[in-house]
């Protein structure tokens, strides 16, 4: 607006509605979710075969704080896929990539650790229960719409856990 490149009025137009957008360790659950877009986006792009990620190198990536975010995730999937010879990704090639990546525990930002010990305790506590969420909130001393908000928090669902 001062450089005259933008019209003022254009600009209090748009900003009618602010749009704010947290940065991707704030939502790590999107993480597996943007790691399988850029795979197949990958794949197209390079008419290469499709590369599978473990569920171990994602959560390494969960754990990643991203200071770049989504264009920083989506350059660290295509090193992955370049720089792994086999057809499935798995923590020892994040590692490679990532070797300042901190161990369990080490350096970690409070929330995150939150975050993971709260979505391994939800995850014994379903696979305990047999996937009943109503029985595992009771196990966990939560109410069912709690737990419903913290899966959904989590990026836990149907069909999220391996039996």
């Amino acid at each position: 607006i001062r450089s005259d490149r933008f019209r003022e009025d254009l600009y209090f137009r748009l900003a009618v509605v602010p749009i704010i957008v947290p940065p991707l360790r704030d939502r790590a659950e999107d993480v597996p979710p943007l790691v399988e877009h850029f795979t197949g986006l990958i794949a197209r792009e390079t008419k290469g075969r499709r590369k599978r990620f473990t569920a171990g190198a994602l959560n390494l990536l969960r754990r990643y704080g991203f200071p770049g975010n989504v264009r920083e995730l989506r350059n660290l999937v295509e090193r992955l896929i370049i720089m792994t010879p086999d057809a499935t990704v798995g923590p020892e090639h994040v590692r490679e990539v990532l070797p300042h990546l901190e161990q369990e525990g080490e350096g970690r930002r409070l929330s995150d650790a939150v975050r993971e010990f709260e979505r391994k305790q939800i995850e014994a506590s379903l696979q305990a229960e047999g996937g009943n969420v109503t029985k595992a909130a009771s196990r966990l001393g939560l109410e069912r719409s709690h737990l419903y908000k913290k899966m959904k928090k989590l990026g836990l669902g149907p069909g999220t856990l391996d039996p």
